[in-house]
């Protein structure tokens, strides 16, 4: 597969982390690439200022896979070792084309301030990695679009391409522009002719089991797949998702017995420590009943709370109350109200009693 890390970041990076040449990115530009087997790397970088309220981070597969990891700490770029994402704020792990909303008017305030030399909030730089993994090659088409009006109910990315539009798979002269991506990728040659965003046809039926070719439309990977115990259970649900630490949106689901264990889907509601940070409950609603945003959502609260920064605090694709890295005093979570960023969950007491520590911490973020 193919590993794409962007990082918005102020502080410098460590002296042993060795950063390669950037490229500069320009708004509305796609660049397209390729990246033979044996790990090689492209970087790029994207100067945001506060004039860009929202831009979309867009990567297009062309021929293989795509996986995304974004964090507003620089070094995450410079990791060697594809298992060390703990610093990662945002991970994309899906087939095909993958988005990412981000606000630069929020985010680089939160940014880490910096030495003389980084710009300073509300200004602030996107750094880029793409990796290839594939040893047939990756071949991608990387851009970073503005998205100014992407948080506006019923506003189109171009005249006369509505959403329904982007999501039917067929490619729409209104929608073939760079501001929507060529119709999510409907209008890309490479992409149209696949069964499914990032399988090769001659992936199909050649005894190997393809994560990009378990798919329904791709009659799950022509029969590769069938000595793996779980059955194709949902489109864009794969094999390796199932119990594998991250509660996926698309497992999450009955069909696919709630992605396993790692949905904590039907835990007990009892919990031990006194902040709540081994809460695995499901209680989704705030202690003002309003609902709670999903953590794997940006939307309408942007935010740095995700499974890729904190693995073992319960985050992912559902909107129960947790309290990550035990910053609060018990569970909370990001409303669902634009009006109201977070709040705190009644979730009861812990199981085991004691006294309740005050603190002055709080949560980042405007």
């Amino acid at each position: 597969m193919a590993l794409l890390q962007l990082c918005v970041h102020g502080a410098a990076a460590s002296d042993d982390l060795a950063f390669a040449p950037y490229t500069d990115l320009k708004i509305d530009t796609f660049s397209t690439a390729t990246l033979p087997s044996g790990g090689a790397m492209h970087y790029y970088r994207m100067w945001l200022s506060s004039q860009q309220s929202s831009v979309k981070v867009i990567l297009l597969p062309l021929k293989g896979d795509a996986d995304a990891l974004v964090s507003f700490d620089r070094n995450a770029t410079a990791q060697r070792s594809v298992g060390g994402h703990g610093a990662a704020s945002w991970r994309l792990q899906g087939h095909g084309v993958e988005e990412l909303l981000l606000r630069p008017e929020v985010l680089c305030r939160l940014a880490p301030t910096a030495n003389n030399e980084e710009p300073a909030p509300p200004a602030c730089y996107l750094y880029a990695r793409v990796r290839g993994y594939y040893d047939e090659g990756t071949t991608y088409m990387f851009g970073v679009l503005d998205a100014r009006n992407a948080f506006s109910v019923g506003v189109a990315c171009a005249p006369g391409c509505g959403a329904e539009r982007l999501s039917n798979l067929v490619c729409d002269a209104a929608c073939n522009v760079t501001a929507c991506a060529y119709d999510r990728g409907a209008c890309v040659p490479q992409l149209a002719a696949a069964c499914s965003p990032g399988c090769q046809r001659e992936w199909l039926a050649d005894g190997e089991c393809d994560d990009a070719c378990f798919t329904e439309t791709c009659t799950w990977d022509e029969g590769d797949c069938a000595a793996i115990d779980i059955d194709g259970c949902a489109s864009a649900c794969f094999s390796d998702y199932i119990d594998d630490g991250e509660c996926d949106g698309a497992c999450n689901v009955a069909e696919c017995k709630w992605d396993g264990r790692d949905c904590d889907h039907g835990h007990a509601e009892c919990y031990e420590h006194p902040r709540g940070d081994d809460y695995r409950g499901s209680i989704n609603v705030t202690v003002s009943g309003r609902p709670c945003q999903k953590w794997s959502s940006q939307f309408p609260q942007q935010h740095f709370f995700t499974h890729a920064r904190y693995p073992n605090a319960g985050l992912g694709a559902h909107s129960a109350c947790r309290n990550p890295s035990s910053l609060n005093e018990g569970p909370w979570c990001y409303t669902a109200d634009h009006r109201l960023r977070w709040e705190r969950c009644d979730v009861g007491s812990p199981a085991l009693t004691g006294p309740r520590r005050r603190s002055n911490l709080t949560i980042p973020g405007p």
